[in-house]
């Protein structure tokens, strides 16, 4: 065997090995992260494909993908439409490189032909913007619905207990999260409507605040509303309540002409029982 053909064999054989440990680390470490970090997060991978990344070095873009910047803003986009921003662990790869390659091949069934982008929400698939623009948002709900129960870490020094009292005015409960951004389309369309001309005061609570947090939770509790999956932006009038830009912009707004905030609980926290 001449010199040079037996380093062409060494080389690529040292090469496969590379790879297959890098690869063999990769899939160690999204199972760790997925088993121990991000227990209570839906995981979701999507695998595009793009191979206008720019320039390649040994496997490497010498800039960000395009098609991979515009599927993480779509699918950030989404949860946050849906309001599953923290409840969502978001990752998009690109098979271009060969290591991102591996991981999709090793998660469908040898010998399968599907279209790109391929979205897992967990185990399960989606192939192909039909599958997921079909099957996504109903899918995710299904998951996060089923994640083991999330242990709050709160501060159970301070005993807190809650009056219910009847409103004196018109008044609707408005719950939100700072990064949301279906909370801030919300509150532009609370902007729009001048603040109902005066007919109902709407009190605004971030449950980024443990206090808030503590008081969304009895609201839930007051109004039937599911602990597990229910989340900002959601607002209280009345004996029923709107959850969700959608609901709140179709519906509230009828609610206080009709005079539904008459009706509304207020709950307050009484600390130490005082």
């Amino acid at each position: 065997m001449e010199p040079l053909e037996s380093y062409v064999i060494m080389r690529n054989r040292y090469l496969f090995l590379k790879r297959v440990i890098l690869t063999s680390i990769a899939i160690v470490f999204v199972i760790f992260i997925y088993k121990f970090w991000l227990p209570n997060k839906v995981k979701v991978d999507c695998f595009v494909y793009d191979p206008c990344g720019g320039c390649f070095s040994d496997n490497n873009p010498c800039k960000p993908c395009n098609v991979v910047l515009e599927m993480e803003k779509y699918l950030f986009n989404k949860v946050d439409e849906l309001g599953l921003r923290e409840a969502a662990d978001i990752h998009v790869y690109n098979v271009m490189y060969d290591i991102q390659k591996d991981l999709l091949m090793g998660r469908v069934q040898p010998g399968l032909e599907f279209d790109y982008p391929v979205l897992f929400v967990n185990d399960t698939a989606l192939f192909g913007w039909d599958q997921i623009n079909e099957r996504f948002d109903e899918l995710l709900l299904q998951m996060v619905r089923a994640r083991p129960n999330r242990s709050v870490k709160r501060d159970n020094s301070i005993n807190v207990t809650y009056v219910h009292e009847k409103t004196e005015k018109p008044v609707a409960i408005y719950f939100k999260r700072q990064d949301c951004r279906s909370c801030k389309k919300t509150e532009e369309y609370f902007a729009q409507k001048g603040n109902f001309k005066g007919l109902c005061e709407v009190l605004i609570y971030n449950i980024e605040n443990e206090e808030n947090t503590r008081l969304f939770e009895e609201y839930r509790k007051e109004y039937g509303v599911n602990l597990e999956t229910a989340g900002a932006p959601m607002i209280f009038i009345g004996d029923t309540f709107l959850e969700g830009y959608e609901e709140i912009e179709t519906f509230l707004e009828v609610y206080i002409e009709s005079g539904y905030g008459l009706k509304t609980c207020i709950i307050k926290a009484n600390k130490d029982g005082n």
